[in-house]
């Protein structure tokens, strides 16, 4: 990877893995995260008391009614224009990869069995369902070609580290 630019933008469903990968990569590569899901979880928080996946959706869903690609572009706002080392930390829609693409970012996908990332959910109190998983932001980029594939079924954190020290080697 050029070290002197890493952009790095993941995706994947919810729970494969790609919060903790992206704090692995700001804390060992010094690379800034844009946290696409954080502006939809604080007006979850703030106006439902709550962070389930059917309200994340639905909030989701009406700002993307009204422009597509909104929380990437959100979340864009956040980051300095001069940052060269930078991960996304979900892509979620046809917008986000192309943008991604086009801007020059390496495309993750992190891949996990379904059992496990239902039981990663469920730890941190996110519930969780076979509907949710039929949403658009889980499955619009299903299928799209990326750059590097990382299946992460174990919950050994050691191991998805060491997985992703190879990949950026």
């Amino acid at each position: 990877m050029n070290s002197d630019q890493i952009k790095i933008a993941l995706s994947g469903k919810s729970g494969s893995g790609k919060t903790e990968i992206a704090k692995f990569l700001a804390k060992n590569y010094n690379l800034r995260i844009c946290h696409t899901g954080a502006l939809v979880r604080k007006l979850a928080i703030q106006y439902f008391a709550s962070e389930s996946k059917d309200i994340l959706q639905k909030i989701d869903d009406s700002f993307n009614n009204i422009e597509r690609g909104v929380w990437l572009k959100a979340a864009l706002r956040e980051i300095d224009n001069n940052t060269s080392h930078i991960v996304i930390d979900s892509l979620r829609y046809i917008e986000d990869y192309e943008y991604a693409k086009r801007n020059g970012f390496s495309i993750w996908r992190i891949e996990c069995e379904q059992n496990s990332r239902y039981d990663r959910l469920r730890s941190r109190g996110q519930l969780f369902s076979t509907q949710n998983e039929m949403h658009s932001s889980e499955c619009d980029l299903d299928g799209y070609p990326v750059d590097v594939l990382i299946t992460n079924n174990s919950n050994s954190l050691i191991k998805l580290h060491e997985i992703i020290q190879a990949v950026i080697k």
